[in-house]
């Protein structure tokens, strides 16, 4: 048996990337993406998100801030080696999740990575407030992290965590 989830809001869009070969081929089960090189600060970002990410990322390109942006394709297993070998170039991490903040993944994951580091990572994580998720799409879309509040955390962590060698 499969269970797969996809993001309806993804339905319809421009997905990045979105070059799909034409004859059979598979993904590596529980291997991270890294779907943009960066030196500044990396983000972990998966589903719509991750999307949501690309877009802010490259807002920020334009004021000179690089971002690593990592797709994680899958989340047990996780693949901690790619995001640690990532942070150990940047030295920062952004998680986003449309979760609420409550016991989302994107703690689990700063808490697996920190443990591999011999510093303290700096780490901001975007989520949802901790609420029910509103019905009414004007509400949803004050709700959810968007390009513009993931961009904000980005710009935060860049200007308030200075790399130290």
């Amino acid at each position: 048996p499969v269970i797969f989830f996809e993001h309806q809001l993804l339905y319809g869009g421009a997905i990045f990337g979105a070059n799909v070969p034409e004859e059979r081929y598979a993904i590596p089960f529980g291997q991270a993406s890294i779907v943009r090189e960066g030196e500044d600060v990396t983000v972990w970002a998966y589903s719509r998100m991750l999307h949501v990410a690309f877009n802010a990322a490259r807002r920020l390109e334009r004021q000179g801030i690089s971002v690593e942006l990592i797709d994680p394709r899958t989340t047990v297993p996780l693949d901690i080696d790619t995001i640690v070998e990532s942070v150990k170039k940047t030295r920062r991490l952004v998680c986003v999740s449309q979760g609420t903040d409550s016991g989302n993944i994107v703690h689990t994951v700063y808490s697996k990575v920190q443990r591999q580091l011999d510093f303290l990572l700096p780490f901001i994580p975007v989520t949802a407030p901790d609420g029910v998720m509103p019905m009414a799409a004007n509400l949803e879309d004050a709700f959810v992290p968007n390009a513009g509040r993931v961009g904000d955390a980005i710009k935060t962590i860049v200007e308030q965590s200075p790399v130290v060698a």
